[in-house]
């Protein structure tokens, strides 16, 4: 396929194993069909199309928080959430630009709170910050995760570039692969110097 027609797209319906392509155009029978990749993260293009974009703004990665088990006080820590109208999830979404979705700010700020910071809790209504104390807390996990995320790749971002301007260059997959996971550590980074 090729790209740049509004109005046809790729339709998976993975339960079934069926792919389609659908179009809001009549096409003659032999006519090549044009397909509109839209605005879409490298996930969806490697899915779809097997291909990535160098410094796809679209591109992001799922931050996974979840409560301490051993937390004694983590019913209360529930209810506050509840009291502050945040859904009880364990998955972010972290996008380009380095924005913190603010859901994972006051989700963050509950989980690690301290017994003593409890009867403040109504200080955290309309994403306000508890303290500077818990907030340095905050900032701290939300990195550490980051780094941790990071550290977990078997290479670097200049190492990455490196690769991919190797002189012969890539196999056109390998490149593809390299980009998708360039532009992940992208996000992790850009989310560190928020």
């Amino acid at each position: 396929f090729n790209s740049g027609q509004r109005g046809a797209r790729l339709d998976i319906d993975g339960a079934r194993g069926v792919v389609r392509v659908v179009s809001d155009q009549e096409h003659a029978e032999g006519q090549q069909v044009y397909l509109d990749l839209g605005s879409e993260a490298n996930f969806g293009y490697m899915l779809t199309q097997g291909f990535a974009l160098v410094n796809n703004p679209q591109d992001f990665v799922e931050l996974h928080v979840s409560a301490d088990l051993e937390d004694p006080f983590a019913d209360a820590k529930d209810k506050i959430l509840r009291y502050l109208g945040v859904p009880r999830r364990e998955t972010f979404v972290l996008r380009r630009q380095g924005k913190i979705p603010q859901d994972l700010f006051t989700t963050l700020r509950v989980h690690l709170m301290k017994p003593s910071e409890f009867d403040n809790f109504a200080a955290l209504e309309g994403g306000k910050p508890l303290s500077l104390q818990s907030e340095l807390r905050v900032f701290r996990e939300v990195l550490l995760t980051c780094q941790k995320s990071l550290q977990a790749f078997a290479t670097s971002v200049k190492e990455d570039d490196e690769l991919l301007m190797k002189p012969g260059g890539l196999e056109r997959r390998a490149a593809y692969a390299i980009l998708y996971r360039r532009g992940e550590k992208l996000v992790y980074i850009e989310a560190m110097h928020a």
